[in-house]
């Protein structure tokens, strides 16, 4: 080693020479860092457009339900005329 080695009073050395492999470890944890946050990014915009699908998807729900609900109601509102169209010509059929 060095002579340039400083010694605590614990007993730990420190050895102040930056060397490749050092480098190598910042750069790969930095690489490991951005990679994680592109990932994490990606998937928080497909959480989002997976929730704005949902959302147009059940607002499409509900259209067609009311339009259900309203066909619904038409057909038994001409339902009833027709049966009270039908009941009167039997009346009319049986008087004579």
């Amino acid at each position: 080693m060095s002579a340039s080695v400083a010694s605590s009073p614990k007993g730990v050395r420190f050895v102040p020479e930056v060397t490749l492999g050092h480098l190598l470890q910042v750069l790969s944890v930095a690489g490991a860092v951005v990679g994680l946050w592109v990932n994490l990014d990606k998937r928080l915009t497909a959480l989002e457009l997976h929730r704005s699908f949902a959302m147009d998807e059940q607002r499409e729900l509900k259209r067609t339900l009311t339009g259900l609900a309203e066909t619904q109601a038409a057909l038994a509102r001409s339902v009833d005329r027709l049966t009270g169209t039908m009941d009167e010509r039997a009346r009319g059929a049986r008087s004579p």
